[in-house]
């Protein structure tokens, strides 16, 4: 029995009884059926089907917050129920708790159109106290006053909400302040804590039933079900959330500054002719001819001044020809160089150091520098390296390990001919003059290797050497065997 409307309204009484001829057209499990509507004695009646059980508000109330497989049910047999109703064109508008009834097993939906209708006072609160629509309302509902299906999908988001975390999405409870609550917040989209235990699938539902915009929401109560049932909450709303966030963040400006650092610190880039004519320095030192490639660095530095790289290389051919003052002039214009940069790239660093170890005399460590030159380079420039390596641990005196490390140039590079022939030339003089003993058998002049004295020692009268041509030739790039009587050493 519905109780008579207030003033005899007219309008009121016209209304209801469309509202409640729109209801019948809905017959759905999840749908409380509306048989027909009756007048007894002037006063209007509905006949609708009994159903045995409590409301949702009432289990909330007697029973506290519900658990992710208790809420499952009752949300997606909303969802039912809702589709139903919209695809037969009505709206419920005062979707909550009380509307819904648990009954055996399923979760029906009453009062579609006839609350708001019947009493439209419902959506304020006597007492101080909200209840009703204007605590489930959408705020497109109360900017404009407009309703649509995405304004039931917005209730159900605020049902469920109660039904997991126990409290409504709003902390305001009186009329006014809560209206006025979700008039400022009506731009962004309200949050679920994670801290309320709420899985991050259904945090996902909520989060987007809630959305302030009625077009990102869920486009139908269907679609809403189908989010509901899945596993994994998708990949974009997990890359939303702060700490996922925070993290990615993290480790993308991680990974950006050692990207960014990797890029400083890469060697300096020269200009192709200035690189040429460095190449034919670094094979032209290898080859034992420092005057020559003296003349080939001072032109690549004066085509690219910047280029550290054959300053330095060029402060060692200086120290190679015994030229202090400038090897020193060149090292000091390298470091000047290298002060005016920024950040300076590994080998730059390294071949610097070595630079200075080398005019200064510090052979050991400038051996040091060269290998750890060549564990970060490749190809010919890390042969180059360990040449320049075994030359410096040669003038260290240090013979074993000179030999060892151009062994390794070899075996790094069998096609490079000047490291080769240095290794021809140290073996010989290592293995079959070192008996000799002097200072630096490793530079030991002609006159203490003369033919009577290797006779004496056994050595026979051709040894596997690297020639000397004279001054002007330098020293032989290929190896050769030649009669002891014509060979020296430097």
């Amino acid at each position: 029995m519905i109780r008579p409307f207030s003033g005899g309204s007219s309008q009121a009484e016209a209304r209801f009884l469309r509202e409640a001829r729109m209801a019948r057209a809905i017959d759905h499990p999840n749908v409380c059926r509306v048989f027909g509507i009756e007048e007894h004695d002037g006063e209007l009646f509905c006949i609708m089907e009994l159903l045995e059980g409590e409301s949702l508000a009432a289990r909330l109330q007697a029973g506290g917050t519900m658990t992710p497989a208790e809420a499952l049910p009752v949300a997606l047999g909303v969802c039912e129920g809702l589709a139903a109703a919209h695809r037969a064109g009505v709206l419920h508008r005062d979707l909550k708790p009380a509307n819904i009834v648990l009954s055996r097993g399923r979760a029906v939906i009453i009062d579609f159109g006839l609350a708001a209708a019947l009493s439209p006072e419902a959506s304020l609160t006597p007492a101080g106290e909200v209840i009703g629509t204007l605590a489930y309302m959408a705020p497109e509902q109360l900017a404009e006053g407009t309703s649509s299906p995405a304004s039931d999908i917005y209730a159900l988001g605020v049902v469920m909400h109660e039904m997991l975390t126990g409290r409504r999405p709003h902390s305001a409870r009186s009329p006014l302040r809560l209206a006025a609550q979700k008039a400022r917040e009506s731009h962004r989209t309200l949050e679920v804590p994670a801290s309320a235990g709420v899985p991050s699938v259904w945090r996902e539902a909520i989060h987007r039933c809630l959305r302030a915009d009625p077009a990102e929401r869920y486009p139908n109560a269907r679609a809403l079900a189908a989010a509901l049932q899945r596993r994994r909450p998708s990949a974009g709303f997990v890359l939303r959330q702060p700490r996922v966030l925070a993290a990615a963040l993290s480790l993308t400006v991680l990974i950006g500054g050692w990207t960014g650092w990797r890029l400083l610190q890469r060697d300096y880039t020269p200009l192709p002719a200035a690189r040429a004519t460095y190449d034919q320095a670094q094979a032209a030192l290898s080859e034992a001819a420092p005057l020559r490639a003296v003349r080939l660095l001072e032109q690549s530095v004066a085509a690219d001044p910047g280029f550290i790289a054959a300053r330095c290389l060029l402060a060692s051919a200086h120290a190679d020809l015994d030229q202090p003052e400038k090897a020193r002039d060149a090292v000091l214009e390298a470091t000047a160089r290298s002060d005016r940069r920024w950040v300076l790239g590994a080998g730059e660093r390294i071949e610097l150091r070595a630079a200075r170890a080398t005019v200064t005399r510090n052979f050991r460590e400038a051996a040091q520098e060269h290998q750890a030159l060549a564990a970060v380079s490749r190809g010919p420039r890390r042969t180059f390296a360990l040449v320049s390596a075994a030359h410096s641990l040669d003038q260290a005196g240090d013979r074993q390990r000179a030999l060892q490390t151009l062994r390794s140039a070899v075996a790094a590079d069998p096609d490079n001919a000047a490291a080769r022939v240095r290794y021809g030339s140290r073996g010989c003089v290592t293995d079959c003059c070192c008996r000799e003993r002097a200072s630096n058998p490793l530079r030991a002049s002609s006159s203490a290797l003369r033919r009577s004295r290797l006779k004496n020692q056994g050595i026979g009268k051709d040894c596997q050497i690297c020639c000397w041509r004279g001054p002007r030739r330098g020293w032989a790039a290929t190896r050769q065997t030649v009669p002891i009587s014509n060979a020296c050493w430097r």
